[in-house]
C-alpha cells in the first residue's frame, strides 16, 4: 500500500505525501518507516508538526 501511495504522488507530479498511520504503540509508524528507508525514491521523512498530526502523520518527500 505504501508504495502505491508513492507510485500515485509520483505520478501526480507531487513531491510531498502525508501518510496517516495514527499513534497507537507504534508498531504501524515503525513498519512504514522502516519500508520508506529502503525505498530508492524517498528522499526523506519525518514526523508532522503536531498541529497537523504529529507522530501520528509521516510526511515524505519524494524525489523527481
Amino acid at each position: 500500500m505504501v508504495d502505491k501511495v508513492i507510485d500515485n504522488t509520483i505520478l501526480s507530479g507531487m513531491t510531498r505525501v502525508d501518510i496517516v498511520h495514527g499513534v497507537g504503540t507504534g508498531r504501524l509508524r515503525d513498519a512504514i518507516r522502516d519500508h520508506l528507508n529502503a525505498h530508492s525514491f524517498v528522499v526523506n521523512f519525518n514526523s508532522a508538526d503536531l498541529s497537523q498530526g504529529g507522530t501520528g502523520v509521516t510526511v515524505v518527500e519524494i524525489k523527481v
